[in-house]
């Protein structure tokens, strides 16, 4: 169940695509509920990008992909860096954001 839609709950989907930003085509795709986290999909989109392009090094993503946490998983894991915004100040005081870590 989701909720974002003005207050209303209703039943769906998500889809979460991974493409090549220059020649536009679309290496990994996954389905989700409508109310799973978008991050939730990032190790399995890349996993799948990388078994197709070996050579990718960043990707392109909102913020749901701007966890600290997350980035430097997805660097250990792929050695590929995240560009994406950082998480809202709220999320930042829940605890959710920690400092991003160079190696």
């Amino acid at each position: 169940m989701d909720s974002k839609s003005q207050g209303r709950t209703f039943n769906g989907f998500k889809v979460h695509g991974l493409g090549d930003a220059v020649s536009g085509l679309i290496v990994s795709l996954t389905v989700t509920p409508g109310n799973a986290h978008d991050g939730s999909v990032c190790h399995r989109l890349i996993k799948r990008a990388k078994a197709l392009v070996a050579d990718i090094s960043e990707v392109l993503g909102d913020s749901a992909y701007g966890g600290a946490k997350l980035r430097v998983e997805v660097r250990k894991d792929f050695s590929v860096e995240i560009l994406a915004p950082a998480l809202s100040s709220g999320e930042a005081e829940s605890g959710r954001f920690g400092p991003i870590l160079l190696t």
